[in-house]
């Protein structure tokens, strides 16, 4: 019994990790958990792939850059994608996914300390129980947002009926691996010069205070650059625009008057009217009618059969 326990955990270190010299896959002066002689079949991807940070999901199909794509079909019993001291690089390093074109790996990462160059492992086994190995290089390489080549204005102070252009600096990238890319948006619980056009042809905000309701208030927006291939890589220029003078209070600006109305009876041929006891602005009021009034209909011919 107790020979046999022993020769069951010999043949389990098979498939446990441990380091030595002689593993065939990366350079001797790495050390791998799997000793080549353990794999019935092992193998170079490729050099490796490099991939930045933040960037969206990196796809590499194995049957078309590498030629490994055979190997894959040995390994019907499952495959498992880890990194080189055995633990798994799934959701940390991203995916693996089997059945996209015969097998893909999918690099993605967030995480801004994950620069470096990860040695990873495909690993599985056959109906027979033989052990498959195919080898990755992964180079996570540091990433920054793209900016502006020169400082940039994110203040103004404008007058009411001002027609401001202001024709933003290049962008510049300076990994050099990505598209950059430059929009507006609003900012969280502030208000938003509605006044504010972006052109993304030649990246040129365009500011337009036609309205005397905009004076004496403060509006606030977002110059946000980012790579174009990340939804993370990006850095927002918190923005101002000041409108000069005074706010003006809408009930001293402007002569109200006080309107009452009412609904007329109905006739027989179920028609009827709404007076207002002074003018108005019909077409306002059918545009604004749901805004304005709550209308409730009953059908008094209705009857309730049980």
């Amino acid at each position: 019994m107790d020979r046999d326990r022993y020769l069951f955990n010999k043949m389990n270190n098979l498939y446990k990790v441990y380091s030595s010299r002689f593993s065939g896959s990366f350079d001797l002066k790495d050390t791998f958990r799997y000793p080549k002689m353990c794999a019935k079949f092992s193998l170079n991807m490729t050099e490796g792939v490099k991939y930045y940070i933040g960037q969206k999901e990196m796809q590499y199909v194995i049957g078309q850059e590498s030629q490994a794509g055979a190997a894959l079909d040995y390994m019907d019993r499952g495959k498992t994608w880890m990194f080189q001291n055995g633990t798994s690089s799934e959701g940390l390093l991203g995916r693996f996914d089997e059945y996209y074109q015969g097998g893909s790996i999918f690099v993605q990462t967030d995480y801004d300390k994950a620069a470096d160059t990860h040695r990873t492992v495909l690993r599985g086994c056959s109906r027979m129980n033989e052990l498959i190995e195919l080898y990755l290089y992964v180079e996570v390489v540091d990433n920054t947002y793209p900016d502006f080549v020169e400082e940039i204005e994110t203040t103004w102070t404008l007058s009411v009926n001002d027609v401001y252009e202001y024709k933003l600096p290049r962008l510049e990238d300076k990994e050099g691996n990505d598209v950059p890319e430059v929009y507006v948006a609003e900012m969280a619980n502030q208000p938003y010069p509605p006044f504010l056009y972006f052109d993304n042809h030649t990246n040129t905000l365009i500011f337009r205070p036609n309205s005397i309701w905009y004076q004496g208030r403060n509006y606030y927006f977002q110059i946000v650059v980012k790579e174009e291939n990340s939804d993370s890589i990006k850095y927002p220029y918190y923005c101002t625009v000041k409108m000069s003078g005074n706010i003006i209070d809408p009930m001293e600006y402007l002569n109200f008057t006080d309107i009452t109305w009412k609904i007329t009876e109905i006739t027989r041929d179920s028609t009827g009217a709404v007076e207002f006891s002074h003018p108005v602005n019909l077409p306002f009021v059918q545009e604004h009618w749901d805004e304005m009034f709550d209308v409730y209909i009953k059908n008094v011919t209705f009857k309730d059969h049980q």
